[in-house]
């Protein structure tokens, strides 16, 4: 499978997700979903169920209100009336990655090595997390805490799309001999 239709499976898997708690999205996010119902069953589709155990092919996964409601062999799982019915054939579903130190921001060379030249990403880290199939990630040290807490509400609230934050502390500067003078 290729990248490209790894990332759309990915966010495919996002949206159904983040559309089925009944929320109200901003216009922003409103463009990326493309499924708005409450239960869907992906069938015929293969599994990577991240324990390391090989691909399961020809399964089926139902989404009910947000949350994976069942997973199984397609011939074994009744898909609910009323449910949206994605084919899944020659697709193939991982679960969305958990990252554990990420940062809002991206930094660049400074000539003085204590000061911290950095540069916030407030819409465009949340999406870049997401595309590549970060659905949760942990914030680890941070240069701007309030703007996070801003990303992640916005986010919470359907302003924005973006994976689920876990805030951090903000980077506190140490006085260790050898680390900044």
């Amino acid at each position: 499978m290729n990248f490209v239709n790894m990332k759309k499976i990915i966010i495919c898997i996002y949206l159904i997700a983040t559309c089925l708690k009944a929320q109200t999205f901003s216009e922003e996010v409103k463009k990326i979903i493309s499924i708005d119902t409450n239960i869907v069953a992906i069938t015929k589709v293969g599994i990577i169920d991240g324990t390391g155990s090989p691909l399961k092919p020809n399964q089926t996964i139902i989404f009910s209100n947000g949350k994976i409601n069942q997973l199984g062999s397609y011939n074994e799982i009744k898909i609910p009336k009323g449910a949206l019915v994605i084919d899944g054939s020659n697709k193939t579903m991982i679960p969305g990655l958990v990252m554990l130190h990420e940062h809002m921001y991206i930094s660049a060379h400074s000539s003085n090595p204590s000061y911290l030249n950095s540069r916030q990403l407030p819409v465009s880290f949340p999406r870049l997390y997401l595309a590549a199939g970060a659905t949760n990630i942990r914030t680890c040290g941070s240069v701007d805490p309030f703007s996070d807490l801003r990303i992640k509400k916005d986010i919470d609230n359907g302003i924005y799309p973006g994976p689920h934050i876990d805030q951090l502390l903000p980077i506190l500067k140490a006085k260790k001999q050898g680390f900044h003078k």
